[in-house]
């Protein structure tokens, strides 16, 4: 990896550890929706892309129930499940020590309003000159979050590195022509084989730390 000038994070089991909340959120809108339950390692393996198209998707939902989940699971996850979450550790030291070497942004699924509200909570949003994350409708699609945070931080693809634990963060990196960092501590990957070799895996937040400044 020559050395970026733009080092693009996903959020979701990249820099948090957000599954307490989004998995309560889930649990409680499928029981009230009276779909069959699910366990919280089947929820939990569908963390990465918009949770109810993940869901969904997996268990054959219907546009219309997935519709109905968002409405019924975004006022419990929000009110309620929101703040259930922790910084990954090594997470705000490794920021700080890149804050000042590369432009750093955000590009999550995450809708942007809950993003920022999470980021300020958690003493993060300091560390990054852009933050793009999802619309109320998932109209945005991954590459589109991460093409508008490469042109908020005003990088191209070429100069750019994304980060992140899932093949949606992945497939971002390739139809935006980025380079790629997986991580092995998240919700996704958890072994080099997990991503082409063409791209970098770091088990752990030290080796991410270390393979970004090592370019």
């Amino acid at each position: 990896m020559s050395g970026p000038a733009a080092v693009i994070f996903d959020l979701d089991g990249t820099l948090i550890d957000s599954s307490e909340g989004i998995v309560n959120s889930v649990v409680e809108t499928i029981d009230i929706m009276g779909l069959e339950t699910l366990s919280r390692e089947f929820i939990e393996s569908c963390i990465g892309p918009p949770i109810g198209d993940s869901i969904g998707s997996k268990m054959g939902y219907s546009e219309e129930t997935i519709r109905r989940f968002y409405d019924v699971f975004r006022p419990i996850y929000k009110d309620k499940h929101l703040m259930e979450c922790e910084v990954f550790d090594g997470i705000p030291a490794m920021l700080e020590e890149l804050q000042g070497r590369f432009r750093l942004g955000i590009a999550t699924n995450k809708r942007i309003d809950y993003t920022l509200t999470l980021l300020d909570n958690l003493g993060l949003k300091q560390y990054f000159g852009s933050i793009c994350g999802g619309d109320q409708y998932n109209r945005l699609k991954k590459p589109d979050i991460l093409n508008n945070c490469m042109k908020e931080l005003g990088v191209d693809p070429s100069g750019t590195v994304m980060v992140g634990d899932t093949s949606s963060d992945l497939n971002a990196a390739v139809q935006c022509d980025t380079d790629f960092i997986g991580v092995g501590f998240g919700f996704g990957f958890r072994r080099p084989s997990d991503i082409p070799e063409k791209y970098h895996f770091a088990a752990t937040v030290d080796d991410l730390r270390r393979i970004i400044l090592d370019g």
